[in-house]
């Protein structure tokens, strides 16, 4: 082992400020547990402003400090994951790392880093010549417990699921319960609705008070998700690593792009015929989605369909496909 700060080898540092939701964290939570079963010795950094996911990442046993507290010392490898860091941090972590990993998103592609994990962009890009690129969904960095077993579709929706991450920054919740409300066959056939949020989402009060206004609706503060995906029949969301997690479990979805890094992997997982492409929320209105939502709802086979091709698409084994040619990678140096 390197001599590492706190005599940690590998280290994730993870956009975690409020601003950036959660779901670098949530990705990475994912790999490192891939890691540590190859023997990886890990903690996370996170932003000053971000200790709010320190509780989730002791959950999974891991260890946590702030970019300001953490000493220095060689480490073998670093995986960045966010995209505000500046290139003073950059070169910190290029020069403490034997092995850089970056988590990518978006063009472009960045240049410093050794190994680059890109599951939202297609396997045959162009990232250019002598680039080591993991690329594809089958690199998707979910849970595997979301793809432990396929969804049951039933002839009849009997609930939907509204969850567009910890903080729905955007308040596409508002959107969404606004579209459904325009369709009749939710009362007609008596559909539950579960919104789920994160406890710190900017628009929580009103959310509630939106969804007590409703019939047969209910909203679940930060809820277990995979008994929120268990339940659901049908389920609109955003595009990050929650679309990730409700194709591998096989739950039809409508994805709305809240944020220019997720049109990409919302337009390849719609490809596959995975999940529904809405757009962006910007471009969208509660009519617009609901007659989106309406044709999913009323068509069993086509959620079906849906939910085959999801899963076929995502396996749950990307974690563990990307930590072992990191691990490779890593101890190769």
């Amino acid at each position: 082992m390197l001599n590492g700060p706190g005599n940690y080898d590998w280290v994730f540092r993870v956009a975690s400020s409020p601003r950036a939701g959660g779901g670098h964290v949530a990705r990475c939570l994912n790999l490192a547990t891939a890691l540590a079963d190859g023997g990886a010795q890990t903690i996370f950094v996170l932003d000053d402003d971000g200790c709010d996911s320190g509780a989730d990442i002791e959950a999974r046993g891991f260890a946590w400090r702030v970019a300001s507290d953490m000493p220095g010392g060689r480490i073998r490898a670093c995986v960045i994951d966010g995209y505000d860091y500046d290139d003073d941090m950059l070169s910190h972590w290029r020069q403490q790392a034997t092995l850089v990993t970056a988590l990518v998103d978006q063009l472009p592609i960045p240049t410093w880093a050794d190994l680059i994990l890109a599951p939202g962009f297609a396997p045959d890009n162009n990232f250019g010549a002598g680039r080591r690129v993991l690329a594809g969904l089958q690199y998707a960095l979910i849970d595997p417990r979301h793809a432990s077993g396929p969804k049951s579709i039933t002839g009849k929706v009997k609930n939907i699921l509204v969850s567009f991450g910890l903080r729905d920054s955007l308040n596409a919740t508002r959107l969404s319960l606004q579209a459904l409300d325009r369709l009749p066959d939710i009362l007609n056939n008596d559909i539950a609705i579960t919104v789920a949020m994160g406890v710190t989402a900017p628009h929580r009060d009103a959310i509630v008070a939106q969804v007590q206004s409703m019939q047969n609706a209910i909203c679940k503060i930060n809820a277990d998700m995979t008994f929120c995906y268990a339940q659901a029949d049908l389920a609109i969301g955003g595009g990050g690593v929650g679309m990730l997690e409700r194709m591998a479990r096989g739950l039809p979805s409508v994805s709305v792009v809240l944020a220019k890094n997720q049109a990409r992997q919302i337009e390849i997982c719609a490809q596959t015929g995975g999940t529904l492409n809405a757009g962006p929320i910007v471009h969208l209105d509660a009519g617009e989605l609901a007659t989106m939502i309406g044709p999913l709802l009323r068509s069993a086979q086509s959620r079906a369909t849906m939910s085959a091709r999801a899963r076929e698409a995502i396996d749950g084994r990307g974690p563990a496909r990307c930590a072992r040619t990191m691990l490779e990678l890593a101890f190769a140096s």
